[in-house]
């Protein structure tokens, strides 16, 4: 049975960041939480959290050691302690299961949301695991209209500002190479099946974001019509434009570690 929860004002920063997006490892803990915290700092955190039953450790390879990630206990018992520490609904703590090959990925998702939001924080984030129940997102990916399903790692929606409606940009994290027929088939999707104003792929390596590049400027921007434009704005992303048409540099505010470290 877990016990009473630490009278710790970071124990309880820990658990709201991995309330939001865990699992994490312990380093990308320490590039999230706010106020900052040392790395040894958290691991202590865990450490305490993880005695007390309000965490449960994944090893990446099935042991002891090696890299490791932390997600906040999903037993009903748990995180109904979890979630009065936290002054939440225990519901707000479920998280989907995730096996141990996705834990990467999934999170440098979670951290491209974490840097997007510090960008935008008027936008609304929509994880895939949540496309189907938003309302909104169906709309803008035409979930219930078309047979051609596109379901990004998040989509951002922007608010609608004076006249202007919303704006949505769906994020694609890549990390491994993909065939040419099912990234090609995917761009094309996007262009043709769903009504996002934009998609930003995150690649893994200059060598991949060039192949992704190369499928955009040969295929597809001579096969839709109705997005020709989206190829005058095909450039790396390097910088996005804030509503105030500020220029906002992501490289030089919050890329200084590659993900490749995460």
């Amino acid at each position: 049975m877990p016990s009473a929860p630490a009278n710790s004002k970071r124990s309880r920063d820990v658990l709201l960041t991995l309330k939001e997006h865990g699992p994490l490892s312990a380093q990308v803990i320490t590039k999230m939480i706010t106020p900052p915290m040392r790395l040894v700092s958290v691991k202590k955190s865990l450490a305490i959290l993880r005695e007390k039953g309000f965490v449960r450790r994944w090893s990446l390879n099935g042991e002891s050691s090696g890299l490791a990630f932390f997600e906040i206990r999903q037993e009903p018992l748990n995180r109904g302690v979890v979630a009065e520490a936290l002054s939440c609904p225990p519901h707000e703590l479920i998280k989907p299961f995730y096996r141990r090959q996705d834990l990467i990925h999934h999170q440098r998702v979670e951290y491209w949301i974490f840097l997007i939001r510090g960008l935008f924080p008027d936008a609304e984030i929509v994880r895939e695991s949540q496309l189907s129940r938003h309302e909104t997102a169906g709309e803008i990916l035409l979930l219930g209209f078309s047979d051609y399903k596109v379901h990004p790692d998040f989509l951002v929606i922007f608010p609608a500002i004076a006249r202007k409606e919303i704006t949505s940009v769906a994020v694609e994290i890549e990390r491994t190479r993909k065939s040419n027929d099912r990234s090609t088939r995917k761009l094309s999707n996007y262009t043709s099946c769903t009504r996002v104003d934009g998609v930003i792929y995150a690649c893994e390596g200059s060598r991949l974001a060039d192949t992704v590049s190369h499928l955009w400027d040969a295929v597809l921007t001579t096969k839709a019509a109705r997005i020709r434009h989206y190829g005058d704005y095909s450039e790396p992303l390097d910088s996005l434009i804030s509503s105030s048409d500020e220029r906002i540099s992501l490289k030089a505010r919050y890329l200084a570690a590659p993900l490749s470290r995460m």
